[in-house]
């Protein structure tokens, strides 16, 4: 990613612990010092790098089930953000701890925002809020794959992205993992709603706009 001139980097939901639902069991102990030394380590190579990161991740909770998290690291290596899941599906509950709100930052001089997953896909005020606080790129880790019978829903997700984007007139940014299921591409869309840069299904790719 560095050597392509990437500054920030998104990777999907969940991508450093796994995701709870349908890979992980949902009660399963978060593993708080592998977490922690992982991300030391990732904060470490953008500091190496000069490279932003956003890395999917989980955040204990000493009152219950784990958030499902992202963190935005900076290019001096600084974690200059942590979001938690604000809309859980019902299976997410099962596993997660639900967060306060969608989360806005600044990177290089640029306010952001960050959704993951099911906030961005069905709950479009979660991304206006963002943008009415001036947010002009929004990300969305996702962890996204099909279950059978389900096949349908790929075009209405890919539509949603889309429209994320247009009705708020920002760029929206969305980041799946690579699977055999998957059911959504990742996205880069323009503020305009056109599509700028856009993965494979199943295939594991780096974006680049």
């Amino acid at each position: 990613a560095a050597a392509h001139g990437v500054e920030l980097l998104c990777f999907p939901e969940a991508h450093l612990p796994g995701y709870r639902v349908g890979v992980l069991a949902a009660h399963a102990l978060c593993d708080e010092a592998g977490l922690e030394l992982a991300t030391k380590q990732i904060a470490t190579r953008c500091r190496e790098l000069c490279l932003g990161v956003i890395i999917g991740t989980e955040t204990p909770n000493p009152k219950g089930k784990p958030f499902n998290s992202a963190v935005v690291i900076d290019r001096n290596g600084e974690i200059i953000a942590r979001h938690h899941k604000s809309k859980l599906t019902p299976k997410d509950a099962l596993a997660y701890t639900s967060g306060l709100a969608p989360t806005r930052f600044v990177f290089e001089g640029v306010s952001m925002g960050l959704v993951i997953c099911f906030e961005g896909f069905r709950f479009p005020e979660a991304t206006r809020e963002l943008a009415k606080s001036g947010a002009k790129v929004v990300f969305h880790p996702q962890f996204n794959h099909v279950l059978p019978g389900m096949e349908w829903k790929l075009p209405v997700h890919e539509a949603l992205i889309i429209a994320r984007a247009a009705e708020n007139t920002i760029y929206f940014v969305s980041a799946n993992m690579s699977h055999s299921r998957n059911n959504c591409r990742s996205l880069v869309v323009a503020p305009n709603g056109l599509i700028q840069q856009s993965s494979v299904l199943g295939q594991e790719m780096l974006l680049v706009a």
